[in-house]
């Protein structure tokens, strides 16, 4: 339940930091605040997580904060950042172990037709 908390939040930060991107956008097809108000939370939520980019950066972001085991390391945010335009851009991302497994837990792979290793020998079998 906490991890499903933790993503909600994740998703109000992102709603939050584009919060003028979705005002413009909504006001250039007649969407008021009134309407956005009487949506249901999961319908906020997929406001989010419907573009792709910010889909994979709740689901990796959400991820790696719950690894509590692991130091936080400088590029982690960068990691995340790349990895959210790779995967679903991408039919191929390349990427270190640990991003692997956060990526397959999440079935982001298989979301969004994505193949990815940690092995550079992927490259010879395409």
């Amino acid at each position: 339940e906490s991890y499903v908390l933790r993503k909600r939040a994740y998703v109000g930060i992102l709603f939050h930091y584009y919060q003028d991107h979705y005002q413009s956008t909504f006001a250039r097809l007649g969407i008021t605040r009134i309407d956005i108000d009487n949506l249901s939370l999961q319908d906020r939520i997929r406001l989010v997580t419907e573009v792709a980019p910010l889909d994979v950066e709740v689901s990796l972001a959400t991820q790696h904060q719950q690894q509590w085991d692991r130091q936080e390391l400088n590029n982690d945010v960068r990691d995340v950042h790349h990895l959210c335009m790779a995967i679903p851009y991408c039919g191929v991302v390349l990427t270190e172990s640990y991003w692997v497994d956060k990526i397959r837990r999440e079935k982001l792979d298989a979301k969004y037709g994505t193949q990815v290793s940690s092995d550079l020998s992927i490259l010879l079998q395409l």
